[in-house]
């Protein structure tokens, strides 16, 4: 009777890991209390040399979960923002939401521009949740925003070109001066676009007459 009732335990147990070995990775390694690096998004595939960590997180304010992916050209020359000197820029590229994404763009081409033009790249992946949808969506961003401001580093302890990455900057960019913008799937940005400049759009002779006045009546 105890040998048969060995025999049973010992069968259970086999059976528990042959099962344990069936189960892919990630979930024994998410049941072991281990941290899984989430994949980027199949649509930004093609830009995996730009990909330099991935981190999953929560925001703090309506729970929910989010991938955070650091892209950045390692070409490039990132800097702090410091009193009179504009940095690095930042842009959150939100993505996999549940809302109507608006642009014809692809997600790699609007993601490859950015990078070609200096801006650092975190892309917020919502992995299609069906809560991820305006007011929580906002709230959801704008926490992660506020995180990475405030010297969240969602890249660990990876290495950057000017630094280590905190505030859409540099460390070492006072939290007030951080510069950065949040850009839905399919959305683009013009950036420092002058309005009106003197030595472009005035009048000509408008520099040369500024000058001539400040030069002769203070």
């Amino acid at each position: 009777m105890k040998k048969q009732r060995f025999h049973r335990v010992l069968a259970a147990v086999l059976a528990s890991v042959m099962l344990a070995l069936c189960l892919p990775f990630s979930h024994v390694a998410f049941a072991a209390g281990e941290e899984v690096t989430p994949d980027a998004p199949e649509a930004l595939g093609a830009l995996s040399g730009f990909l330099h960590a991935s981190a999953q997180t929560t925001d703090n304010t309506v729970g929910l979960t989010v991938n955070v992916h650091t892209y950045y050209d390692t070409a490039k020359e990132y800097t702090v923002s410091k009193q009179g000197v504009e940095g690095s820029p930042i842009i959150f590229y939100v993505m996999n939401t549940n809302t109507e994404r608006i642009g014809t763009k692809s997600d790699e081409e609007i993601v490859r521009s950015l990078l070609d033009r200096g801006f650092f790249v975190l892309v917020l992946d919502y992995m299609k949740n069906e809560k991820a949808l305006s007011p929580d969506l906002d709230w959801s961003i704008q926490d992660i925003r506020a995180q990475v401001i405030g010297g969240q580093n969602f890249a660990g302890t990876k290495s950057y070109t000017a630094g280590t990455f905190t505030d859409g900057k540099m460390t070492g960019g006072p939290s007030d001066m951080a510069i950065s913008y949040v850009l839905p799937a399919g959305y683009d940005i013009a950036y420092r676009i002058p309005y009106f400049s003197y030595d472009l759009h005035g009048a000509a002779g408008s520099l040369e007459r500024i000058a001539e006045i400040w030069n002769n009546d203070f």
